[in-house]
């Protein structure tokens, strides 16, 4: 497996956890998580979105999902 798959594969592990255990996510804890760009994280949880539909909504009022 390649090493940005990995990459890939441990924040989506790490979205999820948060989605659980949180039950809410901002783009912003993949950035000071992983220290990826905020536009990479949007690419993150758009791939995440299109992997698990139905699995978050985005909240506009908290800004979170």
């Amino acid at each position: 497996m390649a090493r940005t798959q990995w990459a890939v594969i441990q924040r989506f592990h790490y979205l999820e956890h948060r989605l659980y255990w949180d039950g809410r996510l901002h783009k912003s804890d993949l950035h000071e998580r992983f220290g990826v760009s905020m536009p990479q994280s949007s690419v993150d949880i758009a791939a995440y979105q299109r992997l698990a539909p139905g699995n978050m909504a985005y909240d506009a009022r908290s800004k979170a999902y």
